[in-house]
């Protein structure tokens, strides 16, 4: 991104946490977002790392082409925000990863500031989860004083 992009009013970033401590809790989740040096300040070594707790969204096992490591991709609520982070299965400790339990982590928080192509390139697809009647129950017509058009509501 040049210099002209950070003078925009809004800024489009993307974030990924990569894990090296995670423990998973079959609790409700209690939220929590605090930089390590604080909720840990013996562990902290950067300024970009994190502790947190959130509910497991989705996950999915992956290998690391390079390194031949097994690896899950967790989509995490917390709250205010999602996050996706990376977690060496092997860091991983406690009850069975599932939706909806709890995660508490350590992480190494990196990110990057997408451009306009980078926007433009992130169509993930259809919604596979989704029956495609689903997409047409919610498909109604609006007018708005001037002409008809078509709103997914």
């Amino acid at each position: 991104m040049d210099q002209e992009g950070f003078r925009a009013p809004e800024l489009h970033v993307g974030l990924c946490g990569l894990a090296y401590r995670a423990r998973v809790r079959n609790a409700p989740a209690k939220t929590r977002w605090l930089p390590l040096d604080k909720a840990a300040p013996s562990r902290a070594a950067h300024e970009n790392d994190w502790s947190l707790s959130g509910r497991v969204i989705a996950f999915k096992p992956l290998k690391n082409p390079l390194s031949g490591s097994d690896l899950y991709w967790i989509h995490l609520d917390l709250e205010r925000m999602n996050l996706e982070i990376l977690v060496n299965q092997r860091s991983l400790r406690g009850d069975p990863l599932r939706p909806g339990v709890t995660l508490d982590a350590e992480i190494w928080l990196q990110g990057h500031v997408l451009d306009a192509q980078a926007l433009s390139s992130r169509y993930e697809g259809v919604d596979g989860s989704c029956a495609t009647a689903d997409f047409w129950a919610k498909l109604q017509r609006g007018i708005d004083g001037r002409k008809a058009k078509w709103e997914i509501g």
